[in-house]
C-alpha cells in the first residue's frame, strides 16, 4: 500500500461546495413542494434558500468548467471507446458480485485516471445532460414566474415544474447512490477521508476493494 495523493485543494473545495449547495436545493425544495408540512412561515425563506443556492451552484459548476478545460482535468471524463463496454461490465460486475465477495478492485486509481468506466460515462450525463435540464427548467420557472419572459406556448410552467422535478428526483437518486459508493472504500469512511484530505491508499492486494469516490 502507498498513499497516493489523488485530489488537488481545488477539486476538493469544488466537490464540497457542490455537495452542501445540492443538499440545500433538496431541502429548501421539499419545503417549497410540502408547505403544509413544513410551516406556513417557511414557505418565503425556502424560496430565497433555494434560489441563493441554485446561484451557488451554477456559479461553482462554471468556475469549475474553467478549471477542468484549463487545467487539462477534463481529460478525466474522456472515454475511450475501444474496450468501454468491456471496462463497463467488468466495473458493473465489480459493483453488483464482486464487491460481497471481496474481490479486488478492476482499475488501479491514479492522479490522471480517477474515475472508472461507470463514473464517467454518470458524471459526463449529470453535467452535460442532467444538471443543464435542472438549470434551464430551473430559470425557465423563475422568469416566467415572474413574468420577466413571455413563454412560448408549448413551455408551459405546469410542463417545467415536472420536468424540474424529475431532474430533482434524479439528482436524488444519483445522490444516493454516490454516497453509498463512498462507503465501499479499503474502510467505509476511507473515501470520504480522501477527498477531504486529498490522500488516497493506492494498491491493492486481492480480496481488499478499491476506493472510487469522487465528486
Amino acid at each position: 500500500m502507498q498513499r497516493v495523493y489523488i485530489y488537488r485543494k481545488y477539486v476538493r473545495l469544488w466537490h464540497w461546495v457542490q455537495a452542501g449547495s445540492i443538499l440545500a436545493l433538496i431541502i429548501s425544495g421539499l419545503m417549497i413542494h410540502f408547505p403544509a408540512a413544513t410551516g406556513a412561515f417557511s414557505l418565503h425563506p425556502a424560496v430565497n434558500a433555494h434560489h441563493l443556492a441554485a446561484a451557488v451552484l451554477l456559479l461553482n459548476g462554471l468556475l469549475g468548467l474553467f478549471f477542468y478545460i484549463t487545467t487539462g482535468e477534463i481529460r478525466q471524463l474522456s472515454i475511450q471507446l475501444r474496450g468501454m463496454l468491456e471496462s463497463a461490465v467488468a466495473q458493473a460486475r465489480y459493483y453488483t458480485q464482486g464487491i460481497f465477495k471481496g474481490a479486488p478492485y478492476p482499475f488501479e486509481k491514479t492522479p490522471a485516471r480517477r474515475l472508472n468506466p461507470l463514473q464517467r460515462i454518470t458524471y459526463i450525463a449529470v453535467m452535460f445532460f442532467l444538471l443543464p435540464l435542472q438549470v434551464v427548467s430551473g430559470s425557465l420557472l423563475w422568469l416566467g414566474g415572474h413574468q420577466y419572459i413571455a413563454l412560448p406556448p408549448e413551455l408551459t410552467l405546469t410542463g417545467l415544474s415536472l420536468a424540474h422535478t424529475l431532474a430533482a428526483w434524479l439528482f436524488c437518486s444519483f445522490l444516493l447512490m454516490h454516497i453509498y459508493l463512498t462507503t465501499t472504500g479499503r474502510t467505509p469512511l476511507a473515501n470520504i477521508q480522501a477527498m477531504v484530505t486529498g490522500w488516497e491508499e493506492n494498491g491493492h492486494a486481492p480480496g481488499q476493494k478499491g476506493g472510487h469516490a469522487d465528486g
